[in-house]
């Protein structure tokens, strides 16, 4: 009971630093009070790409894998907040703006209303050349806390996943990484055109590995941002 009751201090603590500031830059030292924002890629009328030999749809097994890092998050402490939890998606035909603009602005709001610590944006991932595989963790440009998380969340992948041997990269392309000033990832859980991949991508067992590693990596990066005791 004491343990709990120090929990929920410890968001009440979090809640009032929130209300503060109309942003969160990225999340204290070693802090778990703080909203983590899972978006789960495509959803709706936009199915993303899809595989190549079984014609899985993306926006599917990004939801999956949506929910089971959620579920990973939860259990581990920190306030979980998705842009998505289904695929019913509403849009306004009357809007004047596209489906796919509406879609995206929707889950600015749910980040921007969040005011996140840390948001992660999960994607699969096609390429012409079937032999190209494994997870890819990507960064906005110019986040140096972006990139560290990226690489904690990299790391991760190639120790444990086989086939997985990429680096984090930076992109100034991805609308997602660019709503919020906290520190934002989109990983690519791997290739829907990669036999391997494609398969496993599919199973339960390698879509809780990903949530598994993904907290992991954030976890590794709270770590690093421990500040050093002085002597």
């Amino acid at each position: 009971m004491a343990g709990r009751a120090m929990r929920v201090v410890g968001w009440i603590a979090a809640a009032l630093a929130l209300m503060s500031s109309c942003a969160r830059a990225e999340p204290a030292a070693g802090d778990r009070d703080v909203a983590v924002v899972i978006d789960a890629g495509h959803g709706g009328y936009d199915h993303g790409t899809s595989g190549t030999r079984t014609g899985v749809p993306e926006d599917k097994l990004n939801l999956q894998v949506a929910k089971k890092l959620e579920q990973a998050l939860e259990n581990a402490g920190f306030t979980v907040v998705m842009t998505r939890e289904s695929d019913d998606i509403q849009y306004d035909p009357h809007s004047g703006v596209s489906r796919k603009t509406q879609d995206m602005r929707q889950r600015a709001a749910v980040i921007e209303s969040a005011q996140p610590g840390v948001v992660i944006s999960i994607h699969m991932n096609k390429f012409p050349d079937g032999r190209y595989g494994g997870p890819q963790v990507f960064y906005h440009q110019g986040s140096e806390q972006g990139k560290l998380l990226a690489e904690a969340v990299q790391n991760q992948f190639n120790a444990h996943i086989e086939g997985s041997d990429r680096e984090a990269l930076s992109s100034g392309g991805y609308y997602i990484l660019k709503v919020s000033s906290a520190p934002s990832i989109l990983v690519e859980c791997g290739f829907l055109s990669n036999e391997r991949d494609e398969r496993r991508l599919q199973t339960e067992t390698f879509q809780q590995q990903l949530a598994d590693l993904m907290l992991a990596g954030l976890l590794d990066w709270l770590e690093g941002n421990q500040p050093v005791a002085s002597n």
